[in-house]
């Protein structure tokens, strides 16, 4: 896609960043959600995140907004690796839009051409 296929149309372009924003949005929303809801099904996993993030937050504590730095939220390994888990097992998107084989392709036996149409279940993943 080219830029001029957006050129003079404003509004559409502010539209598209509109969708892009409001789905990032809704799919922080429903993984922090749904991470939430693990953890508190599974407190062995609770416990220990708290034990990883307890130390720096009380550290932060009296001014997290200037304190809490993005470097030290890197740090939250398992916390990432929870978000992530929670993004595998509970999808935002379940299955990926249709895509189409441009060439001739063999998977595992399975022969597909240039043109079939395909769907990936993101929950099998």
């Amino acid at each position: 896609m080219s830029f001029e296929f957006y050129n003079g149309k404003d509004n559409e372009i502010v539209d598209e960043l509109g969708t892009f924003f409001f789905a990032g949005m809704k799919t922080v929303q429903m993984t922090t959600a749904n991470t939430l809801m693990f953890l508190a099904q599974n407190p062995d996993l609770k416990e220990r995140l708290l034990n990883e993030i307890m130390p720096v937050m009380t550290e932060v504590k009296d001014n997290i907004l200037e304190n809490l730095t993005y470097s030290k939220v890197q740090d939250f390994d398992f916390l990432i690796r929870c978000f992530n888990e929670s993004l595998r097992i509970e999808p935002p998107v379940p299955v990926s839009s249709n895509q189409c084989f441009s060439e001739d392709v063999t998977i595992n036996g399975f022969t597909f051409r240039a043109g079939d149409a395909f769907w990936v279940c993101m929950g099998a993943i």
